[in-house]
């Protein structure tokens, strides 16, 4: 059986809690094989209890991107 995962939110969509860093070892520690975060899309007026604030965009990319990168050789999970 594949280990997968395609729905990750962040602390960003105001209900979720902990660090990307924390989600992408807890995939690795589980044996997952893929780590999809899927926060809800971005809004431009704040809606802190179900999806980023537009402003909270750049910096959930360049995580994700950070992540995906430094987690490479360690596992494909991102």
């Amino acid at each position: 059986m594949i280990k997968t995962n395609w729905h990750t939110h962040t602390f960003r969509c105001g209900h979720a809690v902990g660090t990307d860093e924390e989600y992408v070892q807890a995939a690795i520690q589980g044996g997952l094989t893929t780590l999809g975060f899927s926060d809800h899309a971005a809004y431009t007026k704040s809606r802190r209890t179900d999806r980023m604030d537009l402003e909270q965009f750049p910096d959930y990319m360049a995580s994700i991107r950070a992540l995906k990168e430094n987690t490479r050789t360690r596992s494909p999970c991102i």
